[in-house]
């Protein structure tokens, strides 16, 4: 049995999903989702302990994902977003609704520092 910590990455776009499995795949055990639902159902197949969402998506955006997932299992949730001077965001980050929020694009290295920063915590 695996001891990784185990990341939810919800991504619409195909190329940055595969991006990130292929940058943090080998340190973490990474599960993808293109969407919401998508993503709902890996939080109920696996136990998460890092969830990270793309800010705008279609259907549910990353915030309203979030709020839809609390519950008895609540991971580190991490908003990755190119516009984060958007008020919901930054209302969210006070009111605890979600613990990081990562511009984008993001680099690598300063995300792999953050990741390996909840993993053992």
């Amino acid at each position: 049995m695996s001891t990784k910590t185990r990341i939810l990455y919800l991504e619409d776009e195909p190329t940055n999903r595969m991006l990130f499995n292929y940058i943090f795949g080998n340190e973490f055990e990474v599960y993808l989702a293109k969407n919401a639902v998508e993503g709902r159902e890996k939080m109920k197949q696996h136990e998460i302990d890092i969830a990270i969402s793309d800010y705008l998506m279609p259907g549910e955006n990353g915030l309203e994902f979030f709020k839809s997932i609390r519950g008895k299992h609540k991971p580190v949730r991490i908003i990755v977003s190119a516009y984060t001077e958007d008020g919901d965001i930054e209302e969210a980050v006070k009111m605890g609704a979600i613990d990081e929020l990562v511009s984008k694009p993001y680099e690598p290295d300063e995300l792999l520092e953050l990741l390996r920063k909840y993993s053992l915590s």
